[in-house]
């Protein structure tokens, strides 16, 4: 049974997106990992994005717009939808 599964996944060309979409998560939850030891590392030695943190933390501001901030400040990104 396991053969006949395995061959009919080969032959729908399954099998291979399957690996494929298995290759492409390895790839994204390294690079998670790395961003956030990145983004981790940046917060703690920047006063400004602490502040941010703390202001999160202390209910002052919203974690999305503390996100945005530090996404434009660490990597340039202005996400905002306007």
């Amino acid at each position: 049974k396991v053969e006949e599964h395995r061959a009919h996944l080969e032959s729908a060309g399954l099998l291979e997106e399957r690996r494929r979409k298995n290759l492409a998560g390895e790839v994204f939850a390294a690079a998670t990992s790395r961003a956030k030891s990145h983004l981790q590392a940046a917060v703690a030695e920047n006063p400004e994005l602490r502040r941010l943190l703390d202001e999160v933390q202390e209910r002052r501001l919203d974690p999305l717009s503390a996100v945005r901030e530090i996404l434009e400040q660490v990597y340039g990104i202005d996400d905002n939808p306007n």
